[in-house]
């Protein structure tokens, strides 16, 4: 049996005006094993959940090219945890946590409104960074998503 205490805040903030609008947001979560009765478990971080989490957009629509925007920003992830406490018994430690590194990825986005809809095309990662996501305690890690470029179309009602 084991029990979780999570403390987190966030804050966000957004500006918007005719040419450009913008939003920014933090997050901290503070999620970890309060009890439990399994050695090395007590204190472990929830796995694969980062502490700091951090995100920027700005979008432009210059009046110079009227119906088209262009956007960028880039998100922010802290270090992760693979879900296991440090444990160290008579200075032999028994267990260390597998951490992974924090990283920060950058998206793109141009669009072009007529009418009711709305044409664009987005790409996420676009330096195509490869990031390890998460770990696992047994040593089974993740990566995060390459490089993926998107076209949408959107319908206003």
């Amino acid at each position: 049996d084991a029990n979780f205490d999570v403390r987190r805040a966030e804050a966000e903030l957004g500006y918007t005006s005719r040419p450009v609008s913008a939003s920014a947001s933090y997050a901290y979560i503070d999620a970890y094993v309060s009890q439990s009765n399994t050695l090395g478990e007590q204190g472990a971080t929830l796995s694969a959940q980062p502490e700091h989490l951090a995100s920027i957009w700005a979008t432009w629509r210059p009046a110079a090219l009227e119906n088209w925007q262009f956007g960028a920003g880039a998100r922010y992830v802290g270090e992760t945890s693979d879900g296991t406490a440090y444990v160290e018994q008579a200075g032999v430690v028994l267990n260390e946590p597998l951490t992974t590194a924090s990283y920060t990825l950058f998206d793109a986005m141009v669009g072009y409104n007529f009418g009711k809809y709305q044409i664009s095309l987005q790409a996420q990662n676009i330096t195509d960074k490869t990031v390890i996501t998460s770990c696992l305690a047994r040593g089974d890690c993740f990566y995060g998503q390459r490089r993926a470029v998107s076209a949408n179309l959107r319908y206003n009602f």
